[in-house]
């Protein structure tokens, strides 16, 4: 089935926060635009790069820490740092966000039937909750949406992390029931292409592709910069070498037309024929022109 990922929202000025992925990122909850309300913004004025893959998975997230206050891992809040679904939410503690965790570097927690999750409440009731787990990077982690219906009749649906990323005009589709509704899977993030894999530079990769980078469909189609380039060569190699061909056809075509002209106009020596018959020459002694009246010139 198609998956789509998530699209960021942005904290509308006087808010300092800049990109988030739910409300609560904003210093005030009430400066939130959801990425619905952020389609049409410029790519890179008035929060429109928040849409960007690179912007969401640098979005900041908390650390849960222990009894003793130790830290134990990177997460989004206090019900991914959670073991057993109903456990007291006091047990594991959870501040952020810390520079050291971003979206790209966490390992989200596991329902116990394998589906990699934001939090615990994601997974089925009565499920129990394995947190960082090295096998859920954010492209692994199954997310629900917010959608609202169109005066055409269609429905427009977008990925996001929790109900706290719908506006006013949305409502909240759980994980397990967006592909049911939508008719498409929702990831945090988009799914690494093999072209890209370990280069260690995740938004060069993904700038030009989920619509630029917005969060459709996940796919890795050329980026249109290096077909114009390419086309481009091609078109540069073709005329240079129509040029040296062109240049090769005129100078053989005039070395030939010289050739023909110098054969037309220099007849061979040995068919001149000189008439002395009215030659003064018989009048100089010492010059004989009995034996023939012509002379035939021959070549040396």
């Amino acid at each position: 089935m198609t998956r789509k990922s998530v699209q960021g929202g942005h904290c509308a000025w006087p808010d300092q926060a800049g990109c988030a992925l739910t409300k609560f990122g904003c210093d005030d909850p009430t400066n939130f635009l959801s990425s619905r309300q952020m389609q049409g913004s410029p790519v890179n004025a008035h929060g429109g790069r928040c849409r960007w893959q690179d912007s969401v998975q640098a979005t900041l997230l908390g650390q849960c820490h222990d009894a003793a206050g130790v830290d134990l891992g990177c997460a989004p809040d206090i019900e991914a740092c959670t073991g057993i679904w109903g456990q007291p939410r006091d047990i594991n503690a959870w501040t952020g966000p810390h520079q050291q965790c971003t979206i790209s570097n966490t390992h989200f927690g596991q329902c116990d039937y394998g589906m990699c999750a934001w939090a615990h409440r994601d997974c089925h009731e009565g499920s129990t909750w394995h947190t960082f787990d090295a096998g859920c990077t954010c492209d692994q982690v199954v997310v629900g949406a917010c959608s609202r219906s169109l005066l055409n009749g269609e429905r427009e649906t977008f990925c996001a992390v929790s109900e706290d990323a719908c506006d006013h005009e949305q409502s909240w589709i759980a994980p397990l029931e967006v592909s049911g509704v939508a008719g498409f899977d929702c990831y945090l993030c988009r799914e690494e292409s093999p072209m890209v894999k370990d280069t260690g530079n995740i938004s060069n990769g993904q700038l030009v592709t989920e619509n630029a980078g917005f969060g459709a469909t996940d796919s890795n189609p050329i980026q249109t910069v290096d077909i114009v380039i390419i086309l481009l060569g091609v078109v540069l190699g073709l005329s240079i070498m129509g040029a040296v061909g062109w240049n090769i056809f005129k100078t053989k075509r005039a070395t030939k037309l010289m050739k023909r002209a110098k054969e037309k106009d220099v007849l061979p020596t040995t068919t001149i024929e000189i008439d002395i018959s009215g030659s003064t020459l018989g009048n100089h002694p010492g010059v004989d022109t009995s034996t023939d009246e012509a002379s035939v010139l021959s070549e040396e």
